[in-house]
């Protein structure tokens, strides 16, 4: 019995080690898992980041081959592996790594896990890639990193753009990469990778982690990776694979978004539907969908033969077997869908995600008033291809009428401004960048008038009017009116908002700023990038004098996301909700020229007086707005409808026989297709404006009836007259006053 203790008590010795042996392996078998969310982007992440002209930390240039960066700091507490680290170094071959002794980066070799460098990585796609120019010289190509959110949720952004495949040549988007890794603050080691539309799917390497020594690692699909390429360019098309350090769920499905609309017309079935994924690991072959209408009786449907496989690596459509038909006219309610039961038996690992509730308005169907598109622009002196963009505005206003309303957000030139930096953060991809009623965002400006074309023929629910405006000549402060009526019972956060835009703006010679810098002149480096065709070739690189049209001056009332509480959560129809706005015009500013540039989109005449820059009153234009506010959710605050005028306004009851006129400006003169005219009247009056030739025949009527006391402006189409010296004639009751107006051609 001894003997036999004897043997049990060295077993025991053995066997302990061996268990404490295994319960460390265990531990450190612990590894990440991902899960796909497609377009589930971390807070304050953006695609046009790249633009930014601040927040920015440059960490790869072009050119560059197979080099590390140097050390970074990581912002705050951050585990990779359960184990702190404190900075990386980037590599241009589309990892990173936490060790920051190597000084040279490494081109692919073998799978994960191998303990050959690198280690401790994210690989967000290992590939042996470059940093070369592109054709278009101006294509931003670099590995760069920016901070967003704040303390306790920060996140430490390292975005790769514009790589390509070592020695490979760049013809197209698939043949530039584009994507981004994510590190959250804390200890639970998360990081995102997110994908984006450059790129090529057929592209092999490697998406995945690998611990300190290479003994643990993961690599997405298995050995080697496709590239994932999103839909599109859109933020909300992006391809984000979420990294967590620890043990993946058996089974988690996720509600990912319902189908339903946000109005139904009272009576109307509503077939309720959605789409479902599965976070878990293991597939789900069956599940319940339930419903119900605030907080009411549970609508079940049963799913079987599903095949839902798990990471989020494929989706679910659904419609629910019984409709929703209930609710009144005018009535908000909570409609609450979710999930259960997974496999018949299973437990749900996270029941947060599996349910989603939507507010949802019965109304008339009545949401039938005319659309007015609010057109914004993204763009800035320094930008080369902008001009182009500014051109095809113009078109589409042309084509359009007052059915469009223009407004250009000036960025990083002496025209921008606090709530256009706001826009143009939120939706600019790059310069220029279009925004339809912030519905819209076309990646091509190709397509912006098609887009609008589409937009203009969708309905709006509410008409929007400057009803009343007011100037005051002494205080130069503008006062206006913005009405919203709708034509049929609407609800949200809604808001009512307010631009002020001026034409016409100039400035003295100063480039990037207010000489628009133009990529499309013969003078440029590229010998014109739109060939000899494009109406801007003949023009300067650095165009002095141009005529910058539609320049935001201000949102009244710091007002660029709407003001809220003026209309109530659900708006009536037929009722007037409105606001008045001010806005004080700073004191009008001349420039001057030292040479004369003056073409089709320039003017720098230099005569005293005559160069008028910027906050010319009657140059400004008065904009409304009524729009939606989803929250943090920056994407989805459209433009429900618009509306604008000029602030001048040439009609008047009021007249004054004694009133008389002095003629204050003609620019540019000469003049090609138009002259702009500013004349003052002493009181409001009854005026005729005259132009004729040198003959002394009668060439047109510009204005035979009352305008209003102050400063006016008027634009005489010159485009059909022929070369010569006209005569404008301005006359009151009091007398005619005179000037000269030289056409050239």
């Amino acid at each position: 019995m001894l003997k036999i203790a004897k043997i049990l008590l060295k077993m025991k010795k053995i066997i302990l080690p061996v268990l404490a042996i295994m319960m460390i392996s265990s531990v450190f078998a612990q590894n990440y898992y991902y899960v796909k969310k497609v377009g589930v982007n971390p807070t304050g992440y953006a695609n046009g980041q790249v633009s930014a002209t601040s927040g920015n930390t440059i960490l790869l240039n072009k050119s560059s081959n197979d080099l590390l960066s140097s050390a970074q700091t990581i912002p705050f507490t951050f585990n990779f592996y359960g184990a702190a680290v404190t900075s990386y170094k980037a590599s241009d071959n589309g990892y990173i790594t936490f060790n920051t002794t190597p000084t040279a980066s490494v081109a692919p070799g073998s799978s994960l896990p191998t303990s050959a460098d690198p280690n401790n990585a994210i690989y967000a796609f290992w590939k042996d890639f470059e940093l070369k120019a592109a054709p278009n010289a101006n294509f931003p190509v670099q590995v760069f990193s920016y901070n967003t959110g704040s303390s306790p949720n920060r996140r430490h952004v390292i975005q790769y753009y514009g790589l390509s495949a070592k020695g490979g040549a760049i013809a197209a988007n698939s043949d530039v990469y584009s994507f981004a890794i994510v590190l959250y603050e804390g200890t639970s080691g998360r990081y995102d990778i997110i994908y984006n539309a450059f790129g090529n799917a057929g592209s092999t390497g490697i998406i995945g982690c690998e611990n300190a020594d290479g003994s643990t690692g993961l690599t997405v699909g298995g050995t080697t990776s496709n590239f994932k390429v999103a839909a599109d360019y859109s933020d909300a098309k992006n391809i984000v694979y979420q990294f967590n350090y620890g043990t993946q769920a058996d089974l988690d499905p996720v509600l990912m978004s319902t189908d339903l609309a946000r109005y139904y017309k009272v009576g109307t079935p509503v077939s309720i539907g959605g789409v479902i994924q599965n976070y878990g690991k293991s597939p789900i072959t069956s599940l319940e969908v339930y419903y119900s209408i605030d907080g009411g009786a549970t609508q079940t449907y049963t799913m079987n033969s599903l095949g839902l496989i798990g990471s989020g690596e494929s989706s679910l459509s659904f419609t629910h077997n019984i409709p929703w038909s209930s609710g009144v006219v005018g009535t908000l309610s909570a409609v609450k869908v979710w999930v259960g039961k997974p496999n018949s038996t299973g437990t749900d690992a996270d029941l947060v995600n599996s349910e989603l509730t939507a507010n949802v308005l019965r109304n008339n169907g009545t949401a039938n008033v005319t659309r007015n598109i609010l057109f914004e622009e993204a763009t800035g002196g320094w930008c080369g291809y902008c001009p182009d963009g500014h051109l095809i505005m113009k078109d589409v206003v042309d084509q359009n009428g007052d059915r469009v309303i223009p407004v250009m957000h000036h960025n990083s030139d002496l025209m921008s401004t606090t709530q256009s930096d706001l826009i143009n953060t939120a939706y600019a991809s790059g310069y220029p960048s279009g925004f339809i009623d912030r519905t819209v965002f076309p990646a091509n400006r190709g397509t912006w008038a098609q887009e609008i074309s589409n937009r203009l023929s969708v309905d709006a629910p509410v008409k929007v009017t400057i009803t009343a405006k007011s100037f005051n000549p002494t205080t130069r402060t503008i006062v206006f009116r913005v009405n919203a009526n709708f034509s049929d019972y609407w609800a949200g956060d809604l808001r009512i908002g307010a631009i002020v835009s001026e034409d016409e703006v100039r400035g003295n010679v100063n480039q990037n700023n207010w000489s628009q810098h133009n990529y499309y002149s013969k003078f440029h480096s590229s010998g014109g990038v739109g060939g000899a065709s494009h109406p801007l070739y003949n023009e300067l690189e650095y165009m002095d004098g141009y005529r910058h049209q539609h320049v935001t001056r201000a949102f009244p009332n710091n007002s660029a996301w709407g003001l809220a509480a003026i209309i109530p959560d659900v708006a009536e129809p037929n009722v007037d909700y409105n606001f008045d706005f001010t806005y004080v015009v700073g004191a009008e500013t001349k420039v001057s020229f030292a040479a004369d540039n003056n073409t089709d989109f320039c003017n720098t005449k230099d005569d005293a007086g005559v160069n008028q820059g910027w906050n010319k009153v009657p140059m400004l234009n008065l904009i409304g707005f009524v729009a939606e506010y989803d929250g943090a959710n920056v994407g989805n605050r459209p433009i429900l409808n618009a509306g604008s005028q000029k602030l001048w306004n040439f009609a008047s009851k009021v007249q004054d026989a004694s009133a008389s006129a002095t003629i204050n400006t003609v620019f540019p003169n000469p003049a090609k297709d138009f002259a702009n005219v500013t004349i003052n009247l002493t009181e409001n009056t009854n005026v005729k404006i005259e132009v004729f030739n040198s003959m002394g025949q009668l060439v047109s009527v510009e204005q035979n009836g009352i305008m209003e006391g102050g400063e006016n402006n008027f634009i005489i189409n010159t485009a059909n007259y022929a070369s010569g010296i006209y005569t404008i004639n301005v006359t009151t009751a009091n007398g005619t006053t005179s000037t000269k107006l030289s056409v050239i051609k």
